[in-house]
């Protein structure tokens, strides 16, 4: 699960994926309501997390996913700080901010700060927050991606493809230089 770009000190704002190609076999793409579920966290979790920020990390998501690297070499790549509870100003809601490029919070233990991060997103993850969407090529979906987290769904790749293009657009109104990832 992860929200795209969160790892950017320019956040997404909404994302578009098309389908070029789907399997023959479900495959579909979960997505999470994250303003709901900040909704419906209990009035002391909102307490604990209010002001708490977040460092997202792109290559930390990919150590989890098995990437060889190790966390000191992640403490020398790019963070970017966001908001664990974002005021989602469009809708005048706010909106857990998290997912698996979520490494730590600032200001608690490491253990800790991933251990907060885990019960939020698995918090978020719950079914009730969940619609799945199921592609056939041409399909496309568009969601506000400063409050969604998404995944794609699990399926063999290795005997189906699954061509799927992403594009994002950044938060609008914000006033900032490129990011660390137009150098790569």
């Amino acid at each position: 699960w992860h929200i795209d770009s969160s790892y950017m000190d320019v956040r997404s704002k909404e994302a578009a994926l098309l389908c070029h190609e789907a399997p023959p076999i479900s495959a579909p793409t979960w997505f999470a309501d994250a303003r709901s579920a900040y909704d419906d966290l209990p009035q002391a979790m909102k307490d604990r997390i209010d002001g708490l920020t977040a460092r997202h990390c792109y290559f930390y998501s990919r150590m989890k996913a098995g990437y060889p690297t190790n966390e000191e070499e992640l403490d020398a790549m790019p963070h970017a700080h966001q908001p664990v509870a974002l005021d989602h100003r469009w809708s005048g809601r706010k909106t857990l901010y998290l997912g698996n490029h979520a490494r730590d919070i600032v200001g608690m233990s490491r253990e800790e700060g991933r251990a907060l991060i885990e019960e939020l997103n698995d918090w978020i993850t719950q079914d009730k927050y969940l619609i799945s969407v199921e592609y056939q090529a041409g399909d496309m979906s568009i969601w506000d991606n400063l409050a969604v987290m998404h995944r794609a769904g699990e399926y063999d790749d290795t005997l189906y493809r699954r061509d799927m293009r992403r594009t994002t657009i950044r938060e609008p109104g914000v006033d900032a230089a490129d990011d660390h990832f137009t150098k790569l």
